[in-house]
């Protein structure tokens, strides 16, 4: 196994069709930020696996409009990195009504820092 770091650089943007108070859950209670997902799926699965890779601990809150960094772990196994296996990596979270700006994605194998 290999624990692989993913970072980006991320901000949240109301749009006009967001309904809610003003402000995302992000920014208002840490919840609904934004979520790493790493999907792989072998050949012939008829029932895929989802691997969650993480998210924003909820205590974290940021601010809308705000550029941070997305900052997690991943660990991929032996099997996930063999032939044949499909992959498939993207961000999933806020709430409808908000835009997700990503820049500077980079997937890398994490130093000793994060072990």
């Amino acid at each position: 196994d290999a624990l692989y770091l993913v970072t980006a650089k991320v901000k949240l943007v109301l749009t006009p069709s967001f309904g809610g108070t003003g402000a995302s859950s992000c920014q208002t209670s840490g919840e609904k930020c934004l979520q790493g997902v790493y999907h792989h799926v072998e050949r012939n699965d008829v029932n895929p696996t989802w691997k969650g890779m993480g998210r924003t601990r909820s205590s974290e809150q940021y601010a809308d409009g705000i550029w941070y960094d997305y900052v997690t772990t991943v660990t991929f196994s032996q099997k996930e990195a063999t032939p044949g296996m499909r992959s498939r990596l993207y961000f999933d979270g806020p709430e409808p009504g908000i835009d997700v700006l990503i820049d500077d994605v980079a997937l890398r194998l994490a130093g000793e820092e994060h072990y």
